[in-house]
């Protein structure tokens, strides 16, 4: 994740949700963001598990844990 720690531009964020046949949802994370060799990069963050429906709390619970795990969870950073 030392690209990531070392981007150039602000990290955007995507997210994508889906349920397989056995009914187990799950939600994507990923972070956008030029690195420090001006290179655009997409990083899978982590994959989790969702756990009832696909509400909009749910998925900003899981993003939200995410996002803080790797100190994305403010919307603005200082450099």
């Amino acid at each position: 994740m030392k690209d990531l720690a070392n981007a150039q531009s602000k990290v955007s964020i995507s997210f994508d949700g889906w349920t397989l046949p056995a009914q187990r949802g799950y939600v994507a994370i990923c972070a956008h963001f030029i690195n420090s060799k001006g290179l655009q990069k997409v990083i899978l963050l982590a994959v989790r598990r969702l756990r009832g429906r696909h509400t909009s709390e749910n998925y900003a619970s899981i993003v939200g844990d995410v996002l803080a795990e790797y100190g994305l969870d403010t919307a603005e950073q200082t450099r």
